[in-house]
């Protein structure tokens, strides 16, 4: 599924990723934001064998400060692209069935001008069953809806 955030909404929905915990719990595969320079972070934690910690990638309640510290200023990001995957609690919660087969993913894109998400799925297992492609999409446009965030399908 694809998605446009439309114009009215995008600095309400910055200001919800970017300055509240509406998406704490989402896992960090990767952020790419463009201002002065290209600054990237990849999400992975940094672990030794001896740590307890069961994530291999941090959540962006760990790296939403990071972030909003390089787009504070007066001056527009040029880009921003966020790859995030569903956190392990909300797998368990809500795709348990899936929790060890697939990993859920939220891209969201802003390009200097407008935001578009794109949802995705990857299966460890082929089949031609396209459910929880599905299920997937109505969770994210739930999630969005719940956010007060008008959008788009494209």
């Amino acid at each position: 599924m694809q998605t446009i955030i439309s114009d009215d909404n995008i600095k309400p929905f910055m200001a919800k990723l970017f300055q509240s915990n509406e998406f704490s719990a989402f896992e960090v595969r990767k952020t790419e934001i463009k201002t002065i320079t290209k600054f990237v972070i990849d999400g992975q934690l940094d672990t030794t064998e001896d740590d307890d910690e069961p994530l291999k990638f941090c959540t962006w309640a760990q790296l939403q400060p990071y972030a909003l510290n390089i787009i504070k200023g007066s001056v527009k990001p040029k880009s921003i692209r966020i790859i995030f995957a569903l956190g392990l609690a909300e797998m368990e919660s809500n795709f348990a069935e899936h929790i060890n087969d697939v990993a859920l993913f939220l891209n969201i894109v802003f390009d200097g001008e407008k935001i578009t998400i794109t949802t995705g799925y990857s299966q460890k297992t082929f089949t031609l069953d396209k459910t929880i492609g599905t299920t997937w999409d109505a969770y994210v446009t739930n999630f969005l809806n719940n956010l007060g965030i008008d959008v788009t399908q494209a």
